[in-house]
């Protein structure tokens, strides 16, 4: 991310893991040869007041290349990594 508000998409997005984790969406896992790696990217909403200011940003993690449910269930299957955001 990059940009004159770069910070701020990086605060919303750390937030946004934050919750993701406090909420037991994923278990960081060591990588084995059997897994396979997600595709995933960030998408904001950005909002402006009438003076084109910045009201708020709404980050959503999501996964690419999946198109529908049956797809997404398909996964629950199988061992997987995301090759997402890895803090130390």
């Amino acid at each position: 991310m990059n940009g004159t508000i770069a910070d701020k998409y990086w605060k919303v997005a750390e937030k946004k893991i934050e919750t993701l984790e406090g909420m037991c969406t994923w278990d960081l896992v060591e990588h084995e040869d059997d897994m396979k790696f997600i595709n995933r990217t960030w998408a904001f909403k950005c909002k402006l007041y009438p003076n084109v200011r910045l009201r708020s940003l709404k980050p959503s993690f999501v996964l690419v290349g999946i198109n529908s449910y049956k797809e997404l269930n398909s996964l629950r299957h199988m061992p997987l990594m995301s090759n997402g955001l890895l803090f130390a």
